[in-house]
């Protein structure tokens, strides 16, 4: 049972405390043989993708559920239809490397996958887990759609946005994800183990405790590749535009690696985010544009996206916004000349 694992998780959390106190022009075109051609080049641009990690090692595992909107992978690759071959596809583990996990989930042809070969790592005094970004491999549920504007999306934007205050030095994570909301589920692995939350070292993981394999339902989250992101200067708060830093779709960023590029990956929790390193001692401003004050980050879609946006999410409304025709989501980012820190 899960909560079996609940009373796991607090008893290795206290036993922890006890013993110490990550640019070519790419299609515009839509469908079939433009994107497919895009997808060969190479996987998403952006750290930490769904295939591999930054260091070249594993990748992290799909563990809640996702939507393909139009039908196509984290690389553009078409995963519509029936059979084996679509799960190649998808961007996700198993990949080619994964091979004999991949061969095992081409052959069941059913998800959500446990591959039949992981194995577990002592954690504490008697408590084992699967981890990610190792050799275990499994898949969450997913499902492809087709046809426009066919998934209703709340738009959810990440957290260190809301809070922190940045300076012309500072490194800006921009995420956002797009929760389905149209009242449909999919399986998924919860995560049990969380260590080192929210830094560069951060692990998770699912106990091994005989009920690994066990699944719950999950709000699907949503990807399009047809989801921009957009970077501009601002004159002042609620300015007028002086500069266009970043302005670049999914679509057009395939086989674009680092900050040339714009991508969905899936982080160590196993969720599917878009995710962008904004760097701001990289920047350059053109003439008579200074890097400090307002800045403007834009998320949309372009044409014959698979994803609308009803809404955002709860805690996101004073600093976001959605357009009249529901396609784009704003926030504004102030920065200064040396400091940072919290906002006030």
């Amino acid at each position: 049972m899960r909560t079996d694992r609940v009373v796991q998780q607090l008893a290795a959390l206290i036993a922890v405390a006890m013993i110490t106190a990550c640019r070519p022009d790419a299609p515009v075109g839509v469908n079939g043989a433009d994107l497919e051609a895009a997808a060969a080049k190479g996987t998403p641009g952006g750290p930490g993708g769904g295939g591999g990690g930054e260091d070249g090692g594993y990748g992290n595992n799909l563990s809640y559920p996702v939507i393909f909107a139009e039908g196509r992978g984290l690389a553009g690759a078409s995963v519509a239809g029936d059979g084996p071959t679509r799960y190649a596809n998808t961007g996700l583990r198993p990949i080619a490397t994964d091979s004999a996990a991949l061969a095992e989930l081409a052959g069941l042809d059913s998800l959500p996958f446990w591959y039949s070969g992981n194995t577990s790592e002592a954690y504490t005094t008697g408590v084992n887990v699967f981890w990610q970004k190792t050799a275990n491999v499994w898949q969450a549920q997913w499902e492809a759609r087709s046809g426009d504007g066919n998934t209703p999306v709340i738009v959810d934007w990440g957290d260190n946005l809301r809070s922190v205050k940045y300076s012309t030095t500072s490194v800006v994570r921009v995420e956002h994800v797009m929760n389905a909301n149209d009242g449909n589920t999919l399986l998924g692995f919860p995560m049990d183990v969380t260590v080192n939350p929210s830094s560069p070292t951060e692990k998770q993981g699912i106990y091994d405790d005989g009920n690994e394999t066990s699944t719950s339902a999950f709000t699907p989250t949503v990807f399009s590749d047809r989801a921009r992101l957009t970077i501009q200067k601002l004159s002042a708060k609620g300015g007028t535009v002086t500069y266009t830093y970043f302005d670049k779709a999914v679509h057009q960023s395939y086989g674009v690696d680092g900050p040339g590029g714009y991508a969905a990956e899936i982080n160590v929790g196993g969720k599917l985010v878009y995710g962008y390193v904004l760097d701001f001692k990289k920047v350059v401003m053109p003439a008579g544009v200074a890097k400090d004050g307002w800045w403007r980050i834009t998320f949309s879609m372009d044409a014959a996206s698979g994803a609308t946006f009803a809404g955002l999410s709860v805690g996101d409304e004073p600093f976001a916004m959605i357009d009249g025709n529901s396609s784009t989501a704003e926030i504004e980012i102030g920065t200064m000349r040396g400091g940072g820190g919290r906002k006030p």
